[in-house]
């Protein structure tokens, strides 16, 4: 019989604590910095913690030469926030698909 060694899964807080940031800094990680994805467990999210320290140890080791960008060369570029006139027509637009969703109309 095969016995597994015991471990602690590591949940969303976990995390943020050994960063010392927020959970929604680690959302936001997950989204745009290429960290792993948890597992979900019911309404929770756990890493695994060989597949998360796995992730860190590599992560911390990029080359020198690297150090000018941490980010992964296909992640994804940051999302800007609208000001102005461009917000103005995000609101119109969001409050137009809401008030298509509330009767029913398809977008």
């Amino acid at each position: 019989m095969d016995r597994h060694a015991p471990f602690t899964p590591l949940a969303k807080e976990d995390v943020a604590d050994i960063f010392g940031v927020t959970t929604r800094t680690i959302e936001n990680w997950i989204e745009d910095e290429g960290m792993p994805a948890p597992a979900c467990i019911g309404n929770r999210v756990f890493w695994h913690p060989d597949v998360f320290y796995a992730w860190l140890d590599h992560r911390l080791r990029i080359p020198k030469s690297d150090t000018r960008s941490a980010r992964p060369v296909d992640a994804k570029p940051k999302r800007r926030i609208a000001t102005g006139a461009a917000h103005d027509q995000l609101r119109h637009q969001n409050a137009k698909r809401l008030a298509a969703i509330e009767a029913g109309t398809p977008l």
